[in-house]
């Protein structure tokens, strides 16, 4: 895809997250915090929100219908700190959690997923280990994993650079939350013994094509910085993480396939499994 059509993409999807987001529910406090910071950032674009629980087996109907109203009490009482919100349905769904979660996402026309996660990713956990993973590859929209205070506002994202082809897709990611006002652009950077370059040289590289590609994505209004630190790319987002009390982390990600199984060990992966931070997560077409 060339600049011009990434450019469109990127605001079509903008355009759709300031409208509808998804919130994955469990009944348990991991979704609880899902849908606490769904129907926050529901409520500062006064979007429609769905909220989706799904079950492993079929429920009868008048179980279904009691959990359904379970659900919509939930809902109601949480909707008194959130009243901004545009409109809510609730959906229960039967089978595999990351598709039908993904298949929601797809005839709600979600332009944000939210997620519940735990403290520390694990490959077991039910619904928020191996079931986002798989959601973010199936479904090819931006999921935000909640694990931290789902009512600290975000201000400060770190945004994780791979390279020139993914800057405005990942600057994108930005744009779907409106309370970040800053964000800071990593790029890590190891040199082969055959580079004469230093990390200045790499930060001024790195802060070109942001500036180029903000002015094109029409993102002057947020304040963004890059840098390129030398360093393995997980210790240069966990130091930069710190050094600005970042609230968020975003990701764009090119899927991998075969054996690969998309982008598994990849620095999202080891991000969802090895941190405990909020994440902001895009798998791109490749």
């Amino acid at each position: 895809m060339g600049s011009a059509a990434r450019i469109l993409a990127v605001r079509d999807l903008l355009a759709a997250a300031m409208k509808r987001i998804l919130i994955a529910y469990d009944l348990t406090s991991s979704g609880a915090r899902a849908l606490e910071r769904g129907l926050a950032l529901a409520a500062l674009d006064h979007a429609g929100v769905r909220l989706v629980h799904v079950t492993d087996r079929r429920l009868p109907d008048a179980e279904q219908a009691v959990l359904i109203e379970e659900l919509r009490d939930i809902v109601e009482t949480m909707m008194l700190r959130h009243a901004n919100v545009a409109d809510i349905s609730v959906e229960v769904a039967t089978g595999d959690r990351a598709t039908e979660i993904a298949r929601a996402g797809e005839e709600f026309e979600a332009g944000l997923i939210v997620a519940g996660g735990h403290s520390a990713m694990r490959m077991r956990d039910g619904l928020f280990g191996t079931t986002v993973e798989r959601l973010i590859r199936q479904t090819g929209r931006p999921v935000l994993v909640v694990r931290n205070d789902p009512l600290r506002r975000y201000r400060r994202m770190i945004a994780a650079i791979g390279g020139e082809e993914d800057v405005d897709e990942t600057l994108a990611l930005a744009r779907l939350i409106p309370s970040v006002d800053e964000v800071l652009a990593v790029h890590a950077w190891l040199p082969s013994h055959r580079c004469r370059t230093g990390a200045s040289h790499e930060t001024t590289k790195i802060e070109r094509m942001i500036a180029k590609q903000a002015a094109a994505s029409g993102l002057n209004d947020l304040h963004i910085h890059g840098a390129a630190l030398r360093s393995d790319p997980m210790t240069a987002v966990m130091t930069a993480f710190e050094a600005i009390d970042a609230d968020l982390l975003a990701i764009a990600t090119h899927a991998r396939s075969g054996f690969a199984l998309a982008w598994k060990d990849s620095f999202a992966d080891l991000m969802l499994e090895q941190t405990s931070l909020d994440l902001l997560i895009r798998a791109l077409p490749r």
